[in-house]
């Protein structure tokens, strides 16, 4: 009696051998594609979150540099006067407002005339995105002779409708 050895795979090990490690691949394969799709998605969350806290910090400075003079300030604008000193030491003053355009934050200088609530020279600058709304409004001392403080509302793309409220001091010490 002859025995003989057995040193190769038939044709239908192979086949069931390819079909389950295709199998395996695709479902390796498909839960690295969702694993990378929820990465990038939180990525981009922390990257917008990191330039809204930077166009925040803009407004906030810019806020607290801003003129206590009512007259000129237009609130539902979200346009005021920043007084500063410039190089030489001598005071200075320009016009800042902040618009929304297509979920973008955007910081416009230039010459503003409070008479007419219209815009002459001006600069655009986008500082962020992922906003739905933005606005402030000047807080009055109880004189009502100049501005104390600035309430910011605004609210994000990525908030389900949560409204973020924020007061910022006007504490342009340059110039008092």
């Amino acid at each position: 009696m002859i025995k003989s050895i057995r040193s190769a795979f038939t044709l239908i090990e192979l086949v069931v051998y390819m079909a389950l490690l295709s199998v395996f691949s695709l479902m390796v394969f498909g839960f690295l594609s969702w694993a990378h799709q929820l990465l990038s998605k939180r990525v981009s969350l922390l990257t917008s979150g990191v330039s809204v806290a930077a166009a925040l910090d803009v407004v906030r400075r810019d806020l607290m540099s801003g003129s206590a003079n009512p007259t000129l300030w237009h609130g539902k604008a979200c346009v005021m006067t920043k007084e500063f000193l410039d190089q030489r030491g001598s005071p200075t003053s320009v016009c800042v407002g902040w618009d929304l355009e297509k979920g973008r934050l955007r910081r416009i200088e230039g010459l503003y005339d409070f008479t007419h609530n219209r815009w002459g020279q001006r600069t655009f600058s986008t500082v962020a995105k992922g906003f739905k709304s933005f606005a402030m409004r000047p807080i009055l001392s109880k004189d009502r002779s100049r501005i104390v403080s600035v309430l910011i509302d605004y609210e994000l793309e990525t908030d389900a409708k949560t409204v973020h409220q924020e007061v910022v001091r006007v504490r342009n010490r340059v110039l008092r």
